[in-house]
């Protein structure tokens, strides 16, 4: 037997095995004859292209529609004298090219279903590999592109950071009064600026300490 070249071995076994049992008995009864004739209607049956188990019934329904229509006609023509019976194997024979036509036509329609879905897997396929194909490109600029960061000082990148003590020693020396000055002077040089605190302080007088005589 030959095997359907789409399907695994155990289903491709039986629907042959069921394609010969389906088939008329040939005209030549040895066992050559008989080795041809299935070896023709396997060779029809692959030559139809079924990829799945449905496609393969179907395609055995019609090569047997054809292998009856074709018996039926061959007893037309044995019957040739006889009118009735010719026609009646003629009638029967056109019966049988219509259910083979029956099944190629719905052969055609799984196939055609089976052929949107391959397209439809196949493209979906295209399009995740150009996707990833894209992504990883992208990747790759984006590492290409990415500078190096300089080892930098983080005292030194915030402007102004040097300069900020020193400010501010002189922002404490500017508010601070001298010695020597009282309470509300102390509290109210705050407002007055250098200047005018060491004009203050130069005016103030300490009182000499009192001489205390030794007893």
């Amino acid at each position: 037997m030959l095997p359907l070249p789409r399907l695994p071995e155990r289903l491709s076994c039986f629907i042959v095995a069921q394609l010969y049992r389906s088939l008329p008995p040939p005209a030549d009864k040895s066992p050559e004859g008989r080795e041809t004739r299935d070896v023709v209607a396997m060779a029809a049956v692959r030559r139809y292209g079924p990829a799945n188990t449905a496609e393969a019934l179907v395609a055995v329904q019609a090569v047997a529609a054809q292998a009856y229509a074709a018996d039926c006609l061959a007893a037309a023509g044995e019957h040739y004298d006889d009118f009735r019976k010719a026609t009646q194997c003629r009638a029967q024979s056109a019966v049988m090219m219509r259910q083979m036509a029956t099944a190629l036509k719905e052969l055609r329609i799984l196939q055609e279903e089976r052929f949107a879905v391959e397209a439809r897997q196949e493209a979906e396929e295209r399009a995740r590999q150009r996707q990833e194909a894209l992504e990883a490109e992208a990747t790759a600029d984006e590492m290409t592109d990415t500078p190096a960061h300089p080892a930098t000082d983080p005292v030194a990148a915030e402007p102004g950071t040097d300069q900020a003590p020193a400010q501010d020693a002189r922002a404490v020396r500017a508010e601070t009064p001298p010695p020597g000055l009282s309470h509300v002077m102390r509290h109210s040089v705050t407002q007055i600026d250098s200047e005018t605190i060491a004009r203050l302080a130069a005016q103030v007088v300490v009182p000499p300490r009192p001489h205390v005589a030794a007893l």
